[in-house]
């Protein structure tokens, strides 16, 4: 295991190196398939039918939930970044999550596992497409072969392995991703749940009722430092709003993926989906729009490095303390 731990820092360090001094004559290229006019029009023929059926806000907001689309304006944006739940509405691995279990679910009814786990990675790749191949989400869903994959040859899936190959990969193929804010966010939050959901799931708190909020305070724990560090404010009331309207997501999302599919069969079949959306984007927006009034956000000028490592050091040390327990 040492052996083939060194080995990696060893690729990853001559890719660091290479790519260090290539950087002044690289040239930025666009991502083909990004910029495939296939998925703009799939995107945009999904958007039609939820705006048909909705409010433009509610349109976008729906939009942002499924695909991680950035359709709102600018007035409610900043009410999502007061409450703290910008990542409902932006592709994050929570996405990746619930489409690869739903589908694996749906699918085991009718195929046998091996295939029912081959289509179900054949669509988390499509959807990634489709979320336009945001950091976030190609973490979450290498995270996700790796886990179906070990589905298929019937090894045992290790999180923290899977997200460690998940990072190497990103950064082997494209090492200025290690400078993105949004990788850096993903990463953290998804160790800090991996590492922090057992120590908190325990007694009251291991009850699925609570589940968003392990999920949220794992998550708030290990990315503000990093929120502070980038963008200097933090919202407190974030896992208050977060416990919330978590619980809205699993549903909005099932219901928008229907439609999405239904839609390019005919927009009536769609419809009555996208219809039973509506109670749980009210209640988002009355949520977001209460708490954004009276939410007073954490404002810094400037917090330096050796504070971001201190804090990850002792958070460090108490994990190691809490899991000898």
């Amino acid at each position: 295991m040492i052996r083939f731990i060194l080995i990696i820092i060893f690729l990853l360090s001559v890719r660091l190196l290479f790519y260090h001094l290539n950087s002044n004559d690289a040239v930025i290229a666009k991502n083909p398939i990004r910029e495939t006019t296939i998925f703009t029009q799939i995107k945009d023929h999904i958007k039609s039918s939820y705006s048909q059926n909705l409010s433009p806000k509610d349109g976008a907001l729906l939009m942002g939930v499924v695909f991680g689309d950035k359709s709102l304006d600018y007035s409610s944006n900043q009410k999502f970044i007061a409450t703290g739940v910008l990542h409902v509405v932006a592709a994050s691995g929570m996405n990746v999550s619930m489409l690869t279990s739903f589908l694996l679910a749906f699918l085991l009814l009718f195929l046998r596992r091996q295939y029912a786990l081959i289509l179900t990675a054949l669509s988390i790749l499509f959807y990634t497409a489709l979320a336009d191949f945001q950091p976030s989400i190609i973490r979450a869903a290498i995270m996700a072969f790796f886990a179906l994959g070990a589905g298929v040859t019937g090894r045992q899936n290790t999180a923290i392995l899977a997200l460690f190959f998940a990072a190497f990969g990103m950064v082997f193929w494209d090492p200025a991703v290690l400078v993105s804010v949004s990788f850096i966010l993903s990463f953290a939050a998804t160790l800090g749940i991996i590492l922090f959901d057992p120590i908190f799931k325990r007694g009251l708190f291991a009850s699925s009722i609570f589940d968003d909020f392990r999920t949220t305070t794992a998550a708030q724990i290990a990315t503000t430092p990093i929120l502070l560090f980038f963008f200097g404010t933090y919202s407190p009331i974030s896992i208050l709003v977060n416990f919330l309207v978590l619980w809205t997501v699993p549903p909005l999302m099932i219901l928008g993926m229907i439609a999405a599919i239904l839609t390019f069969i005919t927009p009536i079949l769609a419809a009555p989906f996208v219809y039973l959306s509506l109670p749980l984007l009210s209640y988002f927006w009355a949520i977001v729009d209460y708490f954004a009034r009276i939410s007073v956000p954490l404002k810094v000028q400037t917090v330096p490095w050796a504070v971001v490592i201190g804090y990850y050091l002792i958070i460090s040390g108490i994990i190691l303390t809490l899991r000898k327990k």
